[in-house]
């Protein structure tokens, strides 16, 4: 982007909140942290992973857009003024990448949160600030429903550009992203002394290629434009009436109990989602979790002051509502989507001559005979909640009181779902609901990593995926100052909706033909008895290190991913440019990409960082070789010679600098 810019005059905006970065401002996320400074800059700035990497959360200007002209406005001083953008609609990237510093302003787009439902029909207009959980209960209301994530306080306009994993429903219907049939985005102006470029981009037909829908459709978020508002396609509780549900909870009790318990789940989830089960695989959607990251003891938190936790008590309307604490535990989630309707009953047979109640029965005997006995799952669960609480005698949360115990109870939706059992139908709307975390978590820093895969041994019955994840897992629930909660989604069949053939959505979203989604988030401390310390930190990043090097490493010892992997905040993947090979297929897909942001932003107004595309370009830290110093006329004619077929590793070998002796990457230096 060029700098040399006469600058031009700030604009007045219809939103009234408009934040400026203090003179001589320095942010403090430890034990020195305050959140309540003369302006609110600091609580304004603030954003899940702040304190992960504070140095890219200190916007120039934070500007709360009210509508698309205030949208309009911020883009063209940006492009003015020699600047960049950055994009929030929810501010849940873990590395806080969807802010920025210097002299780069930031949007934040959560006043812009209307629902607009067209008539009575199942097509829903949503602006890119709504929360989840918002247009979860303006669904559910008409008795409809839509998969996602399953954090609620996520917002859409990040979510729908990232895919939308919906650990419970996407095996069956696919991904959010896949509902989208239409979106609105502001462009860049291309030249000086236009305005920037409102453009309504609709899904196109099957066959028929749309670069801009391919690109912004899991390209990489708010790196080409804003998203501010997005139609979806939603679907009606009516069509999958006699949809059931389940919900088996256990205490992380023991290292040797609570291991086995985690190992015995995640066996039951890999038998039945196994990539050869049949028809029956993908009406089936298992998830299982491990959560230890809002576990704490007795004054925990006071002695572990820092940004986080200051937010989450004294402005829980920007943190958004705190959970109580929990114990550490797990879980074994079981639904069956119903997906043939009213042809198919909860006992109609499948072809290997099971119904789906033959399922759940099977999946609840065994789950008995490992953790309840003839008990009741809910009275043996809440009996050892209540023995944690009392133990820990914790009554103060963040400076307030408050009887955790109580709170967890009615808070809890995936303890409602165990309850309630499966011998009635559940209406999917409903069940969308119950199954999304409704609050925020421990107030700390967190690293996240998630990675797909499609190699057959993710599941079935040898088991060694379950007994390999239940290691390191409980490795980490032990370790001193880290807090891991971790989530595992199984996507088996071959008809299953993530499969990219399956999901009638042509974007450049990554590695859908797989079987398994494993995510790992790490939260740890950097204040420690009221000191800060980097202890924590040193060891997260080594232990995630370890584990990809061991899940997909050149020499991967598990054997589970290979290269069929991505990483999503891993700390040494910071740098788009340096990384993408781990977030698109082929190089083909990323050449793409970078076409396409030369086009729609070519004096990078939307790369306020360097997780951006061709961001290495603008930040000086391109090196000889590298794609991202090529113009469009020169990846057009890299692409064209991939999609002539010209063999890629040849390709590889002259774009990446790749030694064909050691088979290793190398960094290409200047001539």
């Amino acid at each position: 982007m060029t700098t040399n810019h006469d600058k031009p005059d700030f604009p007045e905006f219809k939103s009234d909140q408009v934040f400026s970065r203090p003179e001589r401002f320095k942010l403090e996320v430890g034990v020195e942290a305050n959140v309540d400074d003369d302006n609110d800059y600091t609580k304004h700035a603030y954003q899940f992973g702040m304190s992960t990497n504070p140095e890219t959360c200190q916007p120039k200007k934070i500007i709360y857009a009210e509508c698309e002209d205030d949208v309009m406005k911020a883009v063209k001083y940006a492009y003015d003024a020699g600047i960049a953008l950055a994009l929030r609609s929810g501010g849940h990237h873990y590395t806080a990448h969807s802010s920025t510093s210097d002299e780069n302003m930031q949007i934040d787009l959560s006043k812009m949160k209307k629902v607009t439902q067209d008539g009575d029909s199942t097509k829903w207009t949503v602006e890119a600030g709504c929360m989840l959980k918002d247009f979860d209960e303006e669904l559910k209301a008409e008795g409809m429903f839509i998969p996602h994530g399953e954090c609620s306080t996520v917002a859409l306009g990040g979510h729908l550009q990232t895919g939308g994993y919906a650990p419970c429903f996407s095996r069956s219907f696919g991904l959010f992203v896949d509902h989208c049939i239409q979106f609105t985005i502001i462009l860049a102006p291309q030249e000086k002394g236009q305005d920037p470029i409102r453009k309504v981009v609709q899904k196109p037909a099957e066959g028929v290629n749309d670069e801009l829908w391919y690109t912004i459709l899991g390209g990489s978020p708010g790196n080409f434009g804003v998203i501010t508002e997005a139609m979806f396609e939603v679907r009606k509780d009516e069509d999958h009436k006699d949809s059931r549900g389940v919900f088996f909870p256990c205490v992380y009790e023991t290292p040797n109990s609570g291991k086995k318990n985690f190992e015995e789940m995640l066996k039951i989830a890999c038998e039945y989602s196994a990539s050869d089960n049949g028809d029956i695989a993908s009406d089936f959607c298992f998830n299982v979790f491990h959560i230890t990251g809002n576990c704490f003891e007795k004054d925990d938190l006071k002695k572990h002051k820092n940004v986080d936790t200051l937010m989450c008590a004294k402005h829980p309307e920007i943190y958004n509502k705190r959970g109580p604490a929990t114990p550490p535990w797990v879980g074994l989630c079981l639904v069956w989507c119903n997906v043939e309707g009213k042809e198919h009953t909860f006992d109609t047979k499948y072809k290997n001559g099971k119904s789906a109640k033959d399922v759940f029965d099977e999946v609840r005997a065994k789950m008995h005979k490992v953790l309840y006995g003839d008990e009741d799952p809910v009275d043996v669960t809440l009996s050892k909640w209540k023995t944690w609480y009392d133990r820990n005698q914790i009554k103060e949360y963040l400076w307030e009181t408050v009887d955790h115990f109580n709170e967890f109870q009615k808070m809890s939706s995936f303890l409602a779902l165990a309850t309630k059992g499966y011998n009635d139908p559940i209406p999917m709307s409903e069940m969308n609901v119950m199954l999304s975390f409704p609050l925020r978590i421990r107030g700390n820093p967190c690293r996240g990593t998630t990675l797909l895969g499609f190699e057959k041994n993710y599941c079935g019955n040898d088991h060694a995926l379950s007994k390999w994840t239940a290691e390191i897992m409980d490795d980490a629930h032990w370790t001193k100052g880290i807090y891991p909660d971790s989530q595992y989604v199984f996507f088996g069949g071959e008809n299953n909706k993530v499969r990219k053939e399956n999901c009638g959505n042509n974007n450049v979203l990554a590695f859908r033909n797989t079987s398994f989604c494993f995510l790992d988030y790490l939260h740890y401390d950097i204040v420690y008895d009221n000191k800060d310390v980097d202890f924590p930190t040193r060891k997260v990043d080594k232990r995630a290190k370890d584990v990809v090097e061991e899940l997909a490493g050149p020499d991967g010892k598990s054997g589970f991913f290979k290269r069929d992997s991505r990483w999503l905040a891993f700390p040494n993947h910071e740098v788009l440019d340096d990384a993408w090979e781990k977030y698109y297929e082929t190089k083909k897909d990323y050449l793409r990409i970078l076409i396409q942001k030369r086009k729609v932003d070519p004096t990078d107004v939307f790369t306020p960082n360097l997780f951006c595309v061709g961001s290495k370009k603008k930040y000086g830290e391109a090196k000889a070789g590298d794609l991202v110093l090529m113009d469009i006329s020169e990846l057009e004619r890299e692409l064209e010679i991939f999609e002539n077929g010209e063999n890629d590793k040849k390709r590889s070998l002259r774009i990446h600098g790749v030694d064909e002796n050691n088979k290793r990457q190398k960094v290409l230096t200047k001539a």
